[in-house]
């Protein structure tokens, strides 16, 4: 097993720079998560502003749905917790993109909310972001080794145990139900933006284009279900593009499922710019281009 090393940020992935600081999505969230154990300090008023209150939702705060994440008490628990969405939630943005990781915290942060308005189920804290980004992370990793060569796996298993316990002794059954659709929809979100095609029993969610930036998403889907047709049929098929009226010869199409397939299992950024290129031309052979 490899011992779990930090990685260094590239110029690509920062939003902006402030001073020595490049501020990507993870450091703007932790910074801002940072931020609001000060504003309780002085003000807890303002902090309990920002927590999901389906009560206070359904009277018109809808922006509780999105700010619940920096409702932050300062405790240990919620220092440790903004430590880990740091460590790990960079790790997942440096395997993603800026752009991607962004509409991922997005979707874990609203589909809970909305859930959590419908069913009733109040919540707040960095810390459940946090489960995510680990989560996530293990089961990407699941070999990685943290400080005494501890896996990785074990203490996420240990940390969610201690919530898990705690919100049993305290019989708080709805933040039990709120941190379940957080796993669930964290492994789902990891699915659709192609970090987990080595789980498929995990259902891939369809997401538009413009959040995954996958510009060859359709290629792909279209080329995915002309496989299944292929093994169901046992006959040989030529994978074409939506719409497609040619084909491409024997050496083209292989250099076309091979990049597919590398975009499937790596995600879109993992192509080279000279990959790009060829992708580009094969595809626009295919439309007659």
């Amino acid at each position: 097993m490899e011992p779990f090393r930090l990685s260094g940020y590239s110029n690509d992935e920062r939003w902006f720079q402030a001073g020595p600081v490049d501020v990507t999505t993870t450091v703007l969230v932790s910074a801002l998560a940072t931020l609001s154990l000060f504003v309780w300090a002085i003000n807890d008023a303002l902090v309990e502003a920002l927590v999901l209150l389906p009560d206070r939702v359904w009277r018109g705060q809808i922006w509780r749905i999105v700010t619940w994440p920096f409702a932050n008490a300062p405790d240990i628990w919620t220092v440790i917790g903004i430590v880990l969405f740091f460590m790990f939630g960079r790790e997942i943005e440096r395997l993603t993109s800026r752009d991607q990781f962004a509409w991922m915290l997005g979707i874990l942060t609203v589909v809970p909310g909305v859930l959590g308005v419908v069913l009733g189920l109040p919540s707040a804290g960095i810390q459940l972001l946090q489960f995510a980004m680990f989560g996530m992370f293990v089961m990407l990793y699941p070999t990685a080794r943290s400080f005494f060569d501890i896996p990785l796996w074990v203490l996420g298993a240990v940390f969610l145990g201690i919530q898990i316990l705690q919100l049993v002794g305290l019989r708080d059954g709805r933040q039990l139900i709120f941190l379940f659709i957080i796993c669930v929809t964290a492994l789902l979100c990891m699915r659709a933006f192609g970090l987990g095609d080595n789980y498929p029993w995990i259902p891939k969610a369809p997401l538009p284009a413009f959040i995954t930036k996958d510009p060859y998403q359709k290629a792909n889907r279209a080329r995915e279900k002309t496989q299944r047709s292929k093994r169901r049929s046992g006959g040989n098929v030529v994978a074409m593009t939506p719409g497609s009226q040619k084909s491409l010869d024997a050496q083209s199409q292989a250099d076309m499922d091979r990049l597919l397939d590398k975009i499937a299992g790596q995600g879109i950024n993992s192509l080279t710019s000279d990959e790009r290129r060829r992708l580009d031309d094969l595809s626009k052979r295919l439309r007659g281009q």
